[in-house]
């Protein structure tokens, strides 16, 4: 009985620090305000594009940036064929962009090759204003380069991050629900945190820098999560991500249950790898400065996805129920409060009405990431 307290207590105080965390960047959300610069002067750009065997996507990509309204003089689009051995390189030339190819079978991957490119080709990039990374498999929207330059024309900011979305919500249940979970992820969370004064954290695709905070800082190419690091390594260094929901990108999610399971257990893994390297730093700073964004950074390692934290709740609910009645108010308010971030996000979103109703899916959805997650085995390999 002892050991079934010890573990109730732990899930519980799990399960209320994060549900009240989530909740605080809820109502941060709702009265977030984009930081932009009322100049209409266009700023130079550089868009940049890791790809690997991407020949049948990377014209869309391109094409997409071809329409944007936009003063297209004044961009360039450069493509990194990494390790590629299909039509990559002659696509990619053929719709405008400037490639560079890198061969390096033994390290290949996206941080790997956004680290070679800032690493070494800065005069490429350097006398640009602005420099935009975007992945292959994107539909840009017509007005994100005229917000990304909204935002970085204004002096207070050297890093933005787009909403990024999904560009098949209809494609399948799988898809509408993932869309509900990006509706948090991608806003809710990175508005709120700025909201507050935090940082919004980078998603990895729909992302732009001043060129010499790449200059200066390159691009993480160990870890699985790069765009989590490069966040967390700029906040340790006084540098927050600022968020333009405005700024649209959109990328296919799969349909189906192959490729969907194969998406997003690796950043799950590495979560606690950051943890490990960053938490105790972040922590040391916030008790040093006390400024809330350090513990933001702190919190957001942590932080579980929405699948994880449904499941504790129901789980402390379900014990809550048959062992320690006491708690039962309290489990069912975590919940509310949960629900509450994601009708915020679908708000907020102005998400459709078939989206609205894949809600009602959700025990399912929960249920099939869980076996997924058990699948994968994911929980072993972050032992390792």
């Amino acid at each position: 009985m002892i050991v079934l307290q010890f573990f109730i207590f732990i899930l519980a105080l799990f399960v209320f620090v994060f549900s009240a965390y989530l909740c605080f960047l809820t109502f941060g959300a709702w009265i977030f305000k984009k930081i932009t610069s009322q100049s209409t002067m266009p700023l130079s750009m550089a868009i940049v594009i890791p790809v690997h065997n991407e020949e049948s996507m990377i014209k869309a990509t391109l094409d997409s940036i071809s329409l944007s309204e936009y003063q297209l003089s004044i961009v360039d689009t450069f493509v990194i064929a990494d390790n590629c051995s299909d039509a990559t390189v002659e696509v990619a030339k053929n719709n405008g962009a400037h490639v560079f190819e890198r061969r390096d079978p033994e390290n290949q991957g996206k941080g790997q090759a956004l680290d070679w490119f800032f690493r070494k080709h800065e005069t490429i990039y350097e006398n640009f204003e602005a420099v935009v990374v975007l992945d292959a498999e994107t539909v840009v929207d017509k007005h994100f380069l005229s917000q990304i330059s909204s935002s970085l024309s204004n002096l207070e900011v050297e890093v933005v991050q787009g909403f990024y979305g999904v560009a098949n919500p209809e494609a399948s249940w799988r898809t509408r629900l993932s869309t509900a979970a990006l509706n948090v992820s991608h806003y809710v969370r990175p508005a709120g945190r700025n909201a507050f004064g935090g940082s919004a954290g980078l998603k990895g695709n729909g992302m732009a820098f001043k060129p010499n905070i790449l200059k200066r800082y390159n691009w993480p190419s160990s870890a699985v999560v790069e765009d989590h690091e490069f966040s967390t390594k700029l906040l340790l260094n006084d540098k927050i991500v600022h968020y333009n929901p405005e700024a649209i990108v959109l990328s296919e999610m799969s349909e189906k249950r192959g490729q969907a399971e194969e998406q997003g257990w690796g950043c799950e893994v590495a979560r606690f790898q950051l943890i490990i390297n960053y938490g105790l730093d972040l922590l040391k700073i916030f008790f040093r400065k006390k400024q809330f964004l350090y513990f933001d950074g702190f919190m957001e390692l942590f932080i579980p996805s929405l699948t994880i934290l449904f499941a504790a709740q129901i789980t402390l609910l379900f014990l809550s129920c048959l062992f320690f009645h006491a708690l039962i108010f309290d489990s069912i308010l975590c919940l509310i409060l949960t629900i509450f971030c994601v009708l915020s996000g679908m708000i907020l979103c102005k998400a459709s009405f078939s989206i609205w109703l894949a809600l009602l899916g959700s025990p399912l959805y929960i249920l099939w990431k869980l076996v997924c997650y058990t699948k994968s085995g994911c929980f072993q390999k972050a032992k390792q």
